[in-house]
């Protein structure tokens, strides 16, 4: 929670702490789809040949809960010349009961998780920092550290932070079906992990095709369809390797080859490569109504929005945070 004693009153007497007028800062959620760092063509578990078929259509989705994370964070304090960030993450897992994404009661509270807190380095100078609050971390800065390398430290902590919130989420859901915004790497338990974890991924900082051929057949996708099933590599902070394939939700003329594509990643057991044209329409049966006037319309499915921005209606507003800090 917001501390008691504004910052600012707190190091009056201290000189080397300057406490500034809060700058937010809201990491992005969907990185550019320009700069692709990486690509390679991934190893099939569906068929004996990559392709592109088109989805049957169902009409109806069998997700009933929805699962998404929202962070921000304000640079509110220098101590010399490193930042001192004040960091607010949260995620939730909410129901759909007759169409309608409902948020926490008293039942379902325990579906929601944030944490509200200051964020500093690991330096002997901020030992007395750490007495502000309960909500402390300080962020490991190894030998002579520079400015710029603590604010992107912290910035790396808070994304951490987030992703272990909603990491916990996914593993503790229980009963049903649920739809995560973003992989499932870190989601499920162990290989034999058969709940119904669904993730949807809107961003392509990498991606998992890079031959000629399969180049050209995702990107000539048209809405509705979807491709082969194949092993996503397990990355670093994952304790699996899920099974993804692409999915083109919408197109528009004028539009980049990334517009409307999403990879879909469900837990890697056979059964699951059965049903993927299942999973596949559910998915598409959740494009309407459209996420406008989210300009992430194309890939943000309006549950997963209803998620987020039940989320942000949860973060302090900016008179809050001058108070927090006496400005």
């Amino acid at each position: 929670m917001l501390g008691a004693t504004p910052l600012a009153k707190v190091f009056k007497d201290n000189p080397s702490v300057k406490v500034v007028l809060p700058q937010p800062f809201e990491g992005s959620q969907f990185p550019a789809q320009t700069g692709v760092a990486e690509a390679k063509d991934a190893e099939l578990v569906e068929g004996a040949r990559f392709e592109t078929r088109d989805v049957p259509e169902l009409g109806y989705s069998g997700f009933d809960h929805f699962l998404d994370g929202a962070q921000r964070s304000w640079l509110v304090a220098y101590h010399g010349l490193y930042p001192i960030y004040y960091s607010v993450t949260c995620a939730a897992v909410l129901p759909r009961i007759e169409r309608q994404v409902l948020p926490p009661d008293d039942q379902n509270y325990a579906n929601v998780r944030a944490f509200f807190g200051y964020l500093l380095p690991s330096l002997p100078e901020f030992q007395e920092l750490r007495s502000l609050a309960d909500e402390v971390r300080s962020v490991g800065s190894g030998k002579d550290p520079s400015p710029a390398d603590i604010g992107d430290k912290i910035m790396n902590a808070i994304s951490d932070r987030r992703d272990e919130l909603e990491r916990k989420l996914a593993r503790e859901f229980r009963g049903g079906a649920l739809l995560v915004d973003g992989g499932i790497g870190r989601s499920l338990q162990d290989e034999a992990d058969s709940r119904v974890v669904v993730g949807v991924v809107k961003s392509h900082r990498k991606q998992y095709f890079a031959s000629e051929e399969r180049a050209s057949l995702v990107v000539s996708m048209k809405p509705g369809m979807r491709s082969s099933v194949f092993l996503r590599e397990q990355g670093v902070n994952d304790d699996l390797a899920p099974y993804s394939f692409y999915l083109k939700l919408h197109d528009r003329e004028g539009q980049g080859p990334f517009f409307g594509l999403v990879r879909v990643e469900m837990p890697p057991l056979e059964e699951f490569v059965d049903r993927a044209d299942e999973i596949a329409g559910w998915i598409l049966a959740e494009r309407a109504p459209l996420s406008l006037p989210d300009p992430r319309y194309d890939r943000m499915l309006y549950p997963i929005r209803l998620v987020e921005q039940y989320l942000k209606s949860r973060l302090p507003s900016e008179s809050a945070i001058r108070g927090l800090l006496g400005k």
